[in-house]
């Protein structure tokens, strides 16, 4: 029994504004975003030579300020007595090299801050590149699947046609494991959510059972979800796929309950879903991201 709400799709979908490919959510695809983010920057092995330029100065200039500083200890060390005293007002050597010393640590803090700006560019520059590598690896996996989808739905075809009439359902003869038992799955969140107006266009928006067209919900026909039943299920050969779902109002879910479907419904009802089960199978089979949402969760 699933008296969970209907969710009519709540995705939008959008087209990349750069390269046009489907997306939704976001106004620009992951790869585009990433080779933006890239442009913003300069390339990698430019800022690891400025890098390394940066590192030399630094060195030299805390080397100068080294040795300034040693000089100016040593001089301090070996002036008379009265010297140290009016040494503010009176050694010219020792102003000059206070002044030097002052002038290599402006040169020292702005190397510095110019390489840390530097390293933190060589840190994004180097995290949008394995984004970038990971977005391409999935758009290729994705488009994969979508290769396998096309081609496995022609296959599929004449078998899950041929069974989409049968209402014996048979649990050992299904794809059944741990994660199919737990409610708000993905392959059922995407019924809920992308298919659902799909469903309620076939099933003509009312109860399969007493023709109600209010308070709909999804319920599992033959093989309820704590035996492990999803709204569309995957026989174990990998040849044929079956709808496990039928629209039923709120009060004919509960009623419902746990009971068997050849318990629960008349005959006339039983036709009922058979075709409207054609007819689901059909849609699936003809959807794209459809097969490769079923593929990806039954591989």
């Amino acid at each position: 029994m699933d008296l969970g709400h209907i969710r009519k799709n709540r995705r939008k979908y959008y087209k990349c504004a750069t390269c046009e490919k489907q997306i939704f959510q976001f106004r620009q695809c992951r790869v585009c975003y990433f080779r933006g983010c890239l442009e913003r920057y300069k390339p990698l092995d430019i800022l690891l030579k400025e890098c390394t330029q940066l590192e030399h100065e630094h060195a030299i200039f805390k080397k100068k300020r080294n040795e300034i500083s040693d000089e100016a200890e040593t001089f301090l060390r070996n002036m008379p007595l009265w010297k140290k005293i009016l040494i503010n007002k009176s050694d010219g050597n020792v102003k000059r090299l206070y002044k030097e010393r002052r002038q290599v640590n402006g040169f020292l803090y702005q190397t510095a801050g110019d390489l840390i700006t530097v390293q933190r560019d060589i840190k994004a520059v180097r995290e949008h590149e394995r984004k970038l590598r990971q977005a391409l690896r999935s758009r290729a996996e994705t488009e994969d699947w979508e290769r396998v989808a096309r081609k496995e739905s022609d296959r599929f075809r004449n078998d899950s046609l041929s069974v989409a009439g049968e209402l014996d359902y048979n649990r050992h003869e299904f794809i059944i494991r741990k994660v199919d038992y737990k409610r708000g799955n993905k392959l059922e969140n995407y019924v809920r959510n992308d298919l659902s107006s799909d469903i309620l266009r076939i099933a003509e928006n009312k109860c399969i059972n007493c023709g109600l067209r209010n308070d709909l919900t999804f319920d599992h026909f033959g093989i309820p979800k704590n035996e492990g039943g999803n709204f569309l299920l995957f026989t174990k050969n990998k040849e044929t796929i079956k709808a496990n779902l039928v629209v039923l109002c709120r009060k004919c879910n509960s009623a419902k309950g746990e009971d068997s479907h050849l318990v629960f419904f008349r005959p006339e009802v039983l036709e009922r879903a058979v075709r409207f089960h054609e007819k689901l199978v059909e849609t699936v089979l003809n959807n794209k991201e459809a097969m490769l949402v079923v593929l990806q969760w039954y591989s």
